[in-house]
């Protein structure tokens, strides 16, 4: 798979097998921006869609069924087709929002292929 075969990042909370939260990205915003604002935008993401653990930083409020997830997945879709999924688990995720837009940027880059300026 290369970098323009994907039009949509979809990233997925998921709590005993259930769905608890989608949001979706698509790559033509992506492109407009460079590797810090993408980490900016997935740490945002991550954090209007956790648990207090990587909130403890930030002021927004949660939603409640969103306090206990056990994966998230970072999915790649070319319209419905899908092009790539990575399955994380919460432990991999510290209560450090630095460390943990770095390690979800590695994820990002890890699955599409392609590193941003």
């Amino acid at each position: 798979m290369v970098y323009t075969d994907w039009n949509g990042l979809i990233i997925t909370l998921f709590q005993n097998e259930f769905e608890l939260n989608k949001n979706l990205i698509m790559r033509v915003d992506i492109e407009k921006m460079d590797s810090l604002t993408v980490k900016t935008l997935l740490t945002d993401v991550l954090s209007m869609m956790t648990s207090e653990t990587l909130k403890t930083q930030t002021n927004s409020d949660l939603t409640s069924n969103c306090n206990n997830w056990e994966d998230m997945s970072l999915s790649l879709f070319l319209d419905d087709v899908l092009y790539g999924n990575i399955i994380l688990n919460r432990t991999e995720f510290t209560s450090n929002l630095l460390e943990s837009n770095d390690f979800l940027y590695g994820k990002f880059i890890e699955l599409t292929g392609t590193v941003l300026n």
